[in-house]
């Protein structure tokens, strides 16, 4: 049983997308629309945002998004290469990922928050359930 193979890489998705709404109820949005390479799209449920990236050649090839959704404190869900290292600059030969993208990023980078450049977020993660999130928004605005 190969713990790399595309096997338990499937396996891994369907437990994946069992895991939580967002992959069955969360809008649907398409990134880089204009890219034959790559089929780039997020979900986004309430508080949560997923980004799933699929390199569809056996070339290395790049996405074009927005900033803040190649922000470094995003979290890797699932990839498909061992080093589970991203380059969005760089994406390899059938490069397969899910990223949650940080609460922080969507909120101080994205084109769609209105929100003040001079705000500051502390996310602070509930002690008492792994799912609860309460965001501190600290302004010196």
């Amino acid at each position: 049983d190969n713990p790399n193979s595309i096997l338990n890489f499937y396996k891994a998705m369907i437990q994946l997308k069992k895991s939580d709404d967002v992959y069955t109820y969360g809008k649907f949005d398409l990134v880089d629309t204009n890219n034959e390479q790559v089929f780039a799209y997020t979900r986004t449920l309430d508080d949560k945002q997923i980004l799933i990236v699929g390199n569809l050649t056996d070339q290395i090839t790049s996405l074009n998004m927005p900033d803040y959704m190649s922000n470094h404190s995003n979290h890797i869900l699932l990839h498909n290469y061992k080093d589970r290292a991203i380059n969005m600059n760089a994406l390899r030969p059938f490069e397969a990922f899910v990223l949650e993208l940080s609460l922080f990023s969507i909120l101080c980078f994205s084109n769609n928050a209105d929100v003040s450049p001079f705000c500051a977020f502390t996310i602070l993660y509930s002690l008492t359930t792994a799912t609860s999130l309460k965001v501190s928004m600290l302004s010196n605005g």
